[in-house]
């Protein structure tokens, strides 16, 4: 549910839509509009954002939506697990790098996807300035058994990488 929130925070322009998931799905829609030969190679990422900031891929997901008979859900107000916990930021610095291969298999610890309220919520994304004990994100889960499980997980290795701006690799954006 919460990658759900993620997806329609980006299609309907959000001030909280997640930057990279914005990034990565203009680069990756780019690049499947780019297959039609005509299209010019480089034209694709320029066409997927007119698409998307002008409010037709919003408009296309609310079509496939009424089309499975669903309604859509408060973006602002999920109904979500009720056993969670933080992980903080160990120390200060910047976010260098987060393991989104640890991320999931928390994630999975914690239930998700099969527990659709289950998931974590990213506070910190990579480049963020972090401070020692800010959260970085919350794990969700439907049972305890699970939140346990999560939360050893994630005192052995939380996935995220804490260091210096100079750490940091060169990020794509959006042009």
């Amino acid at each position: 549910m919460l990658e759900a929130r993620d997806v329609m925070r980006v299609l309907s322009l959000h001030p909280e839509a997640p930057m990279d998931l914005r990034q990565k799905s203009l680069r990756l829609a780019g690049r499947m509009l780019e297959f039609d030969p005509d299209i010019r190679g480089g034209d694709g990422f320029g066409i997927a954002r007119e698409i998307l900031d002008s409010g037709r891929a919003l408009e296309k997901m609310q079509a496939i939506i009424r089309a499975q008979g669903e309604k859509p859900f408060d973006l602002d107000n999920l109904d979500l697990a009720p056993h969670r916990f933080d992980v903080l930021a160990p120390e200060d610095g910047v976010v260098t790098a987060i393991d989104n291969l640890r991320m999931a298999r928390i994630a999975r610890l914690a239930g998700a996807p099969k527990a659709r309220n289950a998931g974590v919520e990213l506070f910190a994304q990579l480049g963020d300035t972090v401070v020692k004990g800010q959260p970085l994100y919350r794990v969700y889960a439907a049972f305890r058994s699970e939140c346990g499980f999560a939360l050893q997980s994630s005192e052995r290795d939380s996935g995220y990488r804490i260091g210096s701006q100079h750490q940091l690799t060169r990020m794509n954006l959006e042009f």
